[in-house]
């Protein structure tokens, strides 16, 4: 059986963001991130037992790896935040092993800050896009009828994971809508100011579900503009540091 090699994360994101063309930035693309707690956990323990003060080490790589393309937006929802909120309280009270530390939870809460005011996070109020309630709820239930049985019941899709899907699929459809109205105008750029995104998640769930998405038909057309990643198939810290 084949050993699966793993690289490091930010080699990737380099060759997603910016090999594609040499002239990224100056099509106009963003490049996004969307952070799970779980990829975000993962980050500070790789750096930390390296030897570095704190996972925001990692997340400064993240956005030299995608510089090429243009300044890199970090996107983390409500949800997101508040777990995080609990993993820095538990460390800053007892030490807990799976806490935060100060640095890397006030980067996040920058994050969330910022997405909200750019308005990168999907509102369950919109009416921003066209028939998205439709697809999301749709993904919902093919996700639901691809596990069955005790799984099932015993560790089902949580809210945050929920969140952070709708959220990926929200930028996606953004992104589509924006790519279809500059080709309307035809005014510069057919990709001036659509979103890339990469999704960096360890949680099973929300990689499941983003590749259920974009492996059906009504996701397919989404390919272009998001990209589901599992943070623990790559090396977090450069071989030699960790």
């Amino acid at each position: 059986m084949a050993v699966k090699r793993r690289h490091l994360l930010y080699d990737y994101l380099e060759s997603f963001y910016c090999s594609s063309s040499p002239h990224t930035k100056e099509l106009g693309v963003i490049p996004v991130i969307v952070l799970d707690t779980s990829a975000i956990m993962d980050i500070e323990k790789a750096f930390v037992k390296s030897g570095k003060k704190t996972g925001a080490v990692g997340l400064e790589q993240i956005a030299e790896s995608a510089r090429g393309m243009g300044k890199v937006k970090f996107v983390v929802t409500d949800r997101v935040t508040q777990e995080c909120a609990d993993h820095h309280y538990h460390l800053s009270s007892n030490g807990y092993r799976n806490g935060l530390g100060d640095i890397i939870f006030s980067a996040v809460r920058g994050f969330n800050l910022t997405a909200r005011d750019e308005n990168l996070l999907f509102r369950y109020n919109t009416s921003e896009l066209s028939g998205f309630d439709e697809m999301r709820y749709g993904l919902r239930e093919l996700f639901s009828s691809t596990i069955t049985g005790k799984k099932a019941e015993q560790d089902p899709i949580s809210p945050t994971d929920l969140d952070i899907i709708d959220a990926s699929m929200f930028l996606a459809q953004k992104s589509a809508e924006q790519f279809a109205e500059n080709i309307k105008q035809d005014n510069g750029s057919p990709l001036e100011n659509v979103y890339r995104t990469i999704v960096l998640s360890s949680d099973a769930h929300v990689n499941k579900a983003l590749n259920l998405f974009l492996s059906s038909p009504d996701g397919a057309r989404y390919l272009d503009y998001l990209r589901p990643v599992n943070a623990r198939e790559y090396f977090l810290v450069e071989e030699g540091k960790r």
